[in-house]
């Protein structure tokens, strides 16, 4: 007897934040509904989280980031800035699968690039979260 995979649900599946995170962590890495379960998490970060003003979701595909899912053009502009030094906390949250807070980003040394793009639009914190599909792997950076 074989087991079947189990599909998984339409991107536009209705539930919480905990329901779409479970989906993308059962959903095959290469699955055609992956893009938009990214999408529907920055989407629902944005809404639901009081203390999230914007959502990003960045990506690396073939070696180049890139930004999936963004709230507003002030979340783009930071992935952007961050994409053209080549380092930031999301780019650091993809290459490391581990998660990069920056509690204050005034004071962050780490990052110029970062740090001048996102204070100067009024940003105060971030915080990059890595996000896994059905092998296990990242595959993205949710950045709050």
């Amino acid at each position: 007897m074989t087991q079947q995979r189990p599909t998984p649900p339409s991107p536009h599946h209705r539930g919480g934040l905990d329901d779409r995170l479970t989906v993308l962590a059962g959903t095959p890495d290469d699955h055609s509904g992956v893009e938009d379960q990214l999408i529907a998490i920055a989407q629902l970060c944005a809404q639901r989280i009081a203390a999230v003003s914007y959502a990003s979701v960045t990506a690396r595909h073939d070696d180049a980031y890139t930004t999936v899912a963004a709230g507003d053009d002030l979340a783009l502009a930071v992935d952007q800035a961050q994409y053209a030094d080549q380092q930031g906390p999301c780019l650091e949250a993809v290459d490391t699968a581990t998660l990069v807070p920056v509690p204050n980003i005034a004071a962050t040394m780490r990052w110029p690039r970062f740090r001048d793009r996102a204070h100067g639009l009024g940003l105060c914190a971030s915080l990059s979260i890595p996000l896994f599909a059905g092998r296990g792997e990242i595959i993205a950076a949710l950045n709050l």
